[in-house]
């Protein structure tokens, strides 16, 4: 493993902040997490590049960006695709997990219980479901049990983290293909440790 100095600042949440955590567990890549309180965001928030985290400090570079982060470890540890075309399906994943996520902005802040439950069952009817649907056929129609190729890229990390959050925070049943595929990437070993052990978060 890399020897540089690795800090990831993000919220005491999952959010944009999971997947790459995720990813550096898996990979067994040591690295400071550094979760922050909404109280203590304003006292370090002009120190971040376009002031938003998460950002990943190596060796005092600063990087932010979410989806930039993923993929600069994601090249470093290999789970890209093995070409051009594998890569490009990768980030259309990616980008529709966000496009989906677009949608559900919010909505687990919300402290009003009755309105929240009513804003996840418009948000779960109208953008997870469908997707879902789509998720399962590109799984299916692979082949292999994973998104891209025949093993495990940031494709299926981060849908992995997806399915996770509407599973346990928005109450989908899974089943079927994506379903068997939530389970069998939990069962990584690297994977099954961190989520056992995270903090839990209510996003």
């Amino acid at each position: 493993m890399s020897s540089e100095k690795i800090t990831f600042t993000y919220f005491d949440g999952m959010g944009r902040g999971e997947v790459t955590r995720i990813l550096l567990h898996y990979v067994g890549q040591e690295y400071n997490d550094v979760r922050i309180s909404f109280e203590q965001w304003p006292k370090i928030k002009a120190d971040q590049p376009f002031k938003r985290v998460p950002v990943i400090d190596i060796d005092g570079v600063q990087i932010a960006q979410s989806r930039a982060i993923e993929q600069l470890f994601a090249r470093r540890f290999n789970l890209l695709g093995k070409d051009e075309i594998e890569n490009a399906l990768i980030m259309q994943y990616l980008l529709s997990i966000d496009d989906s996520q677009e949608f559900g902005r919010g909505i687990l802040h919300d402290k009003d219980e009755e309105k929240k439950k009513q804003r996840i069952e418009v948000y779960v009817n109208q953008t997870v479901k469908p997707l879902l649907v789509s998720l399962e056929g590109f799984l299916n129609k692979n082949g292999t049990g994973y998104f891209v190729g025949s093993n495990i890229t940031l494709a299926d990390l981060g849908i992995f983290q997806y399915l996770w959050i509407i599973e346990h925070k928005y109450g989908v049943v899974l089943t079927g293909a994506l379903k068997e595929f939530l389970q069998k990437i939990g069962r990584e070993p690297k994977i099954q440790k961190y989520i056992s052990s995270r903090p839990e978060s209510y996003f």
